[in-house]
């Protein structure tokens, strides 16, 4: 076959290609995929968050096994407070996590995001200070019994549950500004 290149040439100029069809087409994929990835980051807080709440519900079973180990009722139903009160806040804060935000204008939805972050810093560190006065005298009760096995047991428990909460605050925090970013 013999082509010659200004035939190629001159076809090739003659087709017309609707280019907005294909930048309208890329837009909506585009403006799809961000949509899930801000879905999916808010179901991925959520999750964490329903773990936190189901803690905080294991936490009065737990009592019942402190109080069988001679710790006084008192500290036994402390302890079981104050794990219903953090799986209340964790509860109320699934509640505002849930609000879908990827349908809403960016102004919006970013005040949401950001309000989210605000709200999980506040109830984290409003639950803070109360663990660490409930984890001390539930030590001090564990120490004046005869449990020495058991207060080692709560010093390391405590040990541990503090890296694991502080790994999961940093990643709570991670997937939020995560959020925040993907609304901008």
């Amino acid at each position: 076959m013999d082509y010659n290149i200004d035939d190629i040439k001159s076809s090739w100029q003659s087709i017309s290609v609707d280019t907005g069809a294909f930048s309208r087409a890329s837009g909506s994929v585009l403006g799809a995929l961000t949509e899930h990835r801000i879905s999916s980051s808010q179901e991925a807080i959520v999750k964490m968050l329903k773990t936190e709440m189901c803690i905080g519900l294991a936490l009065p079973l737990l009592a019942v096994v402190l109080y069988a180990v001679s710790i006084p009722l008192w500290v036994c139903v402390v302890y079981a407070l104050f794990g219903l009160v953090g799986a209340t806040a964790k509860y109320w804060l699934i509640r505002y996590a849930r609000q879908p935000i990827a349908h809403l204008p960016v102004a919006e939805g970013v005040r949401r995001a950001v309000e989210l972050r605000r709200r999980i810093i506040r109830v984290n560190f409003a639950i803070v200070g109360p663990m660490l006065a409930v984890v001390g005298v539930l030590l001090q009760s564990l120490f004046e019994s005869s449990h020495e096995g058991a207060f080692w047991g709560g010093i390391v428990g405590f040990g541990i549950g503090c890296f694991v909460a502080y790994v999961r605050v940093r990643m709570m925090l991670r997937r939020t500004r995560r959020l925040v970013e993907l609304l901008k």
